[in-house]
């Protein structure tokens, strides 16, 4: 019979076990596998089984997936955006430096621009109640401005306001403290609007002032 004992009274291993098997009975355990685009992907769905012992499974996606893809491209939105008023803008200056007038004194009324009738024309259908440059257009790329740059936080509602605010004002004191009356009325629905947004929540896609349709008041 073999003496378990060594000569030192110190237990003795086996031949074909070495010291660090002894140590690490697992260590040949296999890693836990990393996660793969598969298990990412069951990561957005839900199952709920249907009872102990049975096999079928209800499937939902994941609310949080839904949301992730549904977002609004608002970034895209806002640069188009930006290159609508950059050009009108700049439009708009080159038609004041040519006939030598100056840009705030436009503004007041103090000097008329001249232009052609198309020109004229061209210009009241801007600034209609549809027109690219009219209140309600105007406003919904202000606000979508603000929709985009707070994420849909309702918790910077108050930093968003204070800061239209201010660019308003800003407004006023370059044109001579008063803005031109649709300027006026720009603000008051972005104002107003924001009212809004702080009873019913900030809104999930991008922001539009259009009437209401019977069927989206019915719902």
């Amino acid at each position: 019979m073999t003496n378990p004992l060594s000569n030192s009274g110190k237990p003795t291993l086996p031949p074909s076990t070495s010291r660090s098997e002894a140590r690490s009975p697992n260590s040949n355990a296999a890693a836990p596998a990393k996660p793969t685009a598969s298990s990412q992907a069951a990561q957005d769905t839900v199952s709920l089984g249907q009872g102990r012992g049975t096999d079928s499974a209800l499937t939902y996606a994941d609310p949080r997936s839904i949301l992730r893809e549904e977002r609004p491209d608002l970034a895209s939105l806002l640069e188009q955006s930006e290159r609508d008023v950059a050009a009108f803008m700049l439009q708009l200056r080159g038609i004041i430096d040519e006939q030598g007038l100056e840009w705030n004194k436009v503004f007041r009324g103090e000097q008329k621009l001249t232009a052609s009738v198309e020109e004229i024309e061209a210009a009241k259908a801007a600034i209609a109640e549809d027109g690219e440059w009219g209140v309600r257009k105007t406003a919904e790329r202000i606000l979508n401005f603000a929709l985009g740059t707070s994420g849909g936080d309702a918790s910077k509602l108050d930093k968003l306001r204070a800061a239209i605010q201010d660019g308003f004002d800003q407004a006023r004191e370059a044109l001579g403290g008063q803005l031109p009356p649709i300027s006026e009325d720009t603000y008051a629905a972005v104002m107003a609007e924001l009212d809004r947004w702080g009873q019913e929540g900030m809104p999930t896609g991008p922001v539009s002032l259009a009437p209401k349709t019977q069927d989206e008041a019915a719902n």
